[in-house]
């Protein structure tokens, strides 16, 4: 349901709709009132893809059509845009990007967020930072956060009964 105004934003900016487009909404004074976000098959790549091009905002998630697993993706797109790689130093770049806010499904999104953002972190760190035995520190501190069992598995037993990860390791 989009008044007026911004159907004619609409229809001012030559806009192509197909799927994975994203856009301003201009209100009657000419300013940023909505965005839009046209959705397709991939969904989470396509929200992630707005996050990135939507100028940096706090944006409210206001579903004209959609279940709830699509505003779920919506939200997961949005939030795995934001991560930040670290730098050498260790520390996150500071970019502003557009965010949404979270409601019904906020933990949901919030957890396996924060998972990726995990493991992306362990796969963009260098193999100088990330050796075997800080790696081996990283699962340790993992499953003691959650309160899962671990085990190292090293030398002949890792030769033994692991040999591809042995090889590579080495």
């Amino acid at each position: 349901h989009l008044s007026e105004a911004q159907t004619a934003s609409l229809k001012s900016q030559n806009i192509t709709l197909k799927a994975g487009g994203s856009g301003l909404l201009l209100n009657k004074d000419g300013a940023p009132d909505k965005a839009y976000l046209i959705l397709g098959d991939d969904v989470i790549w396509q929200a992630a893809s707005a996050a990135q091009s939507l100028p940096a905002h706090l944006y409210d998630l206001d579903f004209q059509f959609g279940d709830e697993d699509t505003q779920s993706a919506v939200s997961l797109g949005f939030a795995l845009a934001q991560y930040q790689p670290q730098n050498n130093a260790g520390k996150k770049q500071d970019k502003p990007i557009a965010q949404l806010t979270l409601k019904s499904h906020a933990q949901d999104t919030q957890s396996l967020t924060e998972a990726i953002s995990f493991c992306r972190d362990l796969i963009n760190a260098p193999a100088n930072q990330l050796t075997p035995a800080q790696l081996a520190l990283e699962a340790k501190a993992l499953s003691d956060h959650y309160g899962a069992s671990y085990k190292l598995i090293s030398g002949k037993e890792l030769e033994t009964d692991f040999p591809a990860i042995h090889t590579v390791g080495r």
